[in-house]
């Protein structure tokens, strides 16, 4: 995905949505997140001055920035029923991505996930390493 800026007010209000949340990075105070309604999100790194998209191709459910790596996030995404081949084994269910370019390039981690996050609220435990992802998983019914 190239980054780029874009004019909103170009585009129609009905295909962006509105903007139902906004994060901020703790391992950077110009470092913003706003998630849209309809899947269209955006970054801006100078405190809300510009704004680029940033959009994994996919409407992002859940945004979560890492406590000390600027450019570290997690996401996940809800699949939907066009994601099977046979409607029949359509099933729902969240999975989880990480980008460490902040959203340039996104890397799967685990489907059926329930509930996710970063290990650690800083850099001050030395016993869990910054890359570790705490995943609880939905069990597995086939078991």
């Amino acid at each position: 995905m190239k980054e780029e800026y874009f004019d909103i007010d170009k585009i129609p209000k009905k295909e962006i949505g509105f903007i139902y949340n906004v994060d901020k990075s703790p391992a950077d105070n110009s470092l913003i997140f706003l998630m849209g309604s309809k899947g269209i999100n955006w970054k801006s790194d100078d405190c809300g001055n510009t704004f680029k998209p940033l959009n994994n191709g996919r409407k992002i459910h859940e945004f979560t920035f890492h406590p000390t790596e600027k450019n570290w996030a997690l996401a996940s995404i809800l699949t939907k029923c066009e994601d099977f081949e046979d409607p029949k084994e359509c099933e729902i269910y969240k999975e989880v991505y990480y980008t460490t370019d902040l959203g340039t390039h996104w890397n799967f981690l685990a489907d059926h996930v329930v509930q996710f996050s970063w290990a650690i609220d800083d850099d001050k435990d030395p016993f869990i390493s910054k890359e570790t992802v705490i995943i609880v998983k939905q069990k597995d019914m086939n078991m």
